[in-house]
């Protein structure tokens, strides 16, 4: 019997492995076409005088959704890079000088760098998959690990993020870890219009969404509307943000922020502390 649960249990991680793989595979392999909307969005903001901030807002999404991923599928380097550029787009809305072209100039030559820098974003170098491939076994604490899968087989999940290879991550995060049950969704508007009905024990989204962003959806529990219980913990996945944001969440009554990149054991450490807690 024992070998027979290791052998499920060996193929199960082999599974999931694959599956991280592929969404390792398709993050790298739409690096190129990220970049390049990305040089096209600064060209114009260059270019135009109207449309400029709108520009702007689409460059520093799509700077923080390519950050994100770099950091979750195992490039660390180059999500530092990709938060650098989020870091100043952000810094230009909210100052806009008179003449930003100098700025342009240096967001464009760090995009020429991470085009010089690409060719090393392969999954072969992904440390996420180094990782999960020769993660070594970690001491045994029966009684602490029963415990662990009690809690999380009671929680009803539901996850929210833009970016289709990160929902893949995590997809096979929560099935590692036994979760009871979890529903994933492409935006914050998707999960709210199912929250009443699925009832979540436990909210993590992405902090920056469009239409609905990740404080909308914490605002939103917090009123208690659509008969959601208003003490329903919420977790932000995310990036290191500035303090007057981190506030912000704060206040609004946020429990828990998971910083990419994130391991397993890091999601798991946080729906249990928060499990035990509610």
């Amino acid at each position: 019997m024992a070998h027979t649960t290791a052998n499920k249990s060996s193929k199960h991680i082999g599974s999931a492995i694959s599956e991280v793989e592929a969404a390792v595979t398709a993050f790298c392999e739409g690096l190129d076409a990220g970049i390049a909307r990305a040089i096209n969005l600064i060209e114009h903001a260059g270019n135009e005088d109207l449309g400029f901030p709108e520009q702007l807002k689409e460059l520093h999404a799509l700077a923080h959704k390519l950050a994100g991923g770099a950091h979750c599928m195992g490039f660390p380097f180059l999500g530092e890079l990709l938060s650098r550029l989020e870091t100043q787009v952000s810094e230009l809305i909210r100052a806009p000088e008179q003449n930003p072209r100098q700025q342009l100039r240096q967001m464009a030559y760090q995009l020429k760098v991470l085009v010089e820098l690409k060719h090393l974003v392969r999954p072969e170098n992904s440390q996420l998959l180094k990782e999960l491939q020769g993660e070594p076994a970690r001491p045994t604490n029966l009684s602490r690990d029963k415990e662990i899968r009690e809690v999380l087989s009671r929680q009803r999940i539901m996850y929210a993020d833009d970016d289709l290879p990160i929902r893949i991550l995590m997809q096979n995060v929560f099935s590692q870890l036994d979760v009871g049950e979890f529903k994933l969704f492409e935006n914050g508007e998707r999960l709210l219009s199912q929250i009443s009905r699925f009832k979540p024990t436990l909210i993590i989204t992405d902090w920056m969404m469009s239409p609905v962003s990740g404080l909308d959806i914490l605002e939103y529990v917090r009123s208690g509307r659509g008969g959601v219980d208003p003490e329903t913990p919420v977790v932000f996945l995310s990036q290191q943000k500035e303090a007057s944001q981190v506030q912000k969440a704060i206040r609004a009554g946020v429990d828990h922020f998971l910083i990419k990149p994130f391991s397993v054991r890091a999601v798991e450490n946080s729906i249990y502390k928060i499990g035990l807690r509610h």
